[in-house]
């Protein structure tokens, strides 16, 4: 019985002890980086822009179509790599000095069957996936425009 009692201890202690860090190794890992501390998430490279773009459209589809070259790059995991892409319709929604939120409507040409259709979208017999619709917000920082969320909602901003 002693020993039976000896060896539920010993396996406790083990128990308790396993997996356990030094203090600032669990600081490290749990603290969060610049980015998710700003809720910023990364939809590919942002798009950098050394002089004023005017029409708010036309710079709200180039950060999108910068977002679409992505999903067409090697960078891209293949289960959401596209072929090919054509926008539909963006529609401003608002905006001030750093940031954008537009809608957009498009369709993509998948890369693979593998393809992970999520959100909305009517799959053709093409292959195309068409009437794509989502809420844009986009991000500025000094001259670079990064997409920070997308939803089939209304994003406020």
């Amino acid at each position: 019985m002693r020993k039976m009692a000896a060896l539920l201890c010993l396996a406790l202690m083990f128990l308790s002890t396993a997996g356990c860090n030094s203090p600032a190794a669990t600081e490290s890992q749990s603290r969060p980086n610049k980015d998710q501390q700003n809720d910023v998430m990364r939809y590919g490279p942002g798009l950098v822009i050394h002089h004023e773009t005017p029409n708010l459209a036309q710079l709200a589809q180039r950060v999108f179509e910068n977002f679409l070259q992505f999903e067409e790059s090697k960078g891209c995991p293949e289960t959401s790599r596209i072929k090919d892409y054509r926008i539909e319709s963006i529609q401003m929604k608002d905006s001030n000095a750093t940031d954008l939120v537009f809608s957009v409507s498009y369709a993509i040409l998948p890369a693979t069957d593998q393809y992970c259709l999520a959100g909305n979208g009517q799959r053709e017999k093409d292959g195309w996936i068409s009437h794509i619709f989502n809420f844009v917000k986009v991000h500025r920082k000094d001259n670079t425009f990064n997409i920070v969320e997308t939803a089939t909602s209304p994003i406020p901003n």
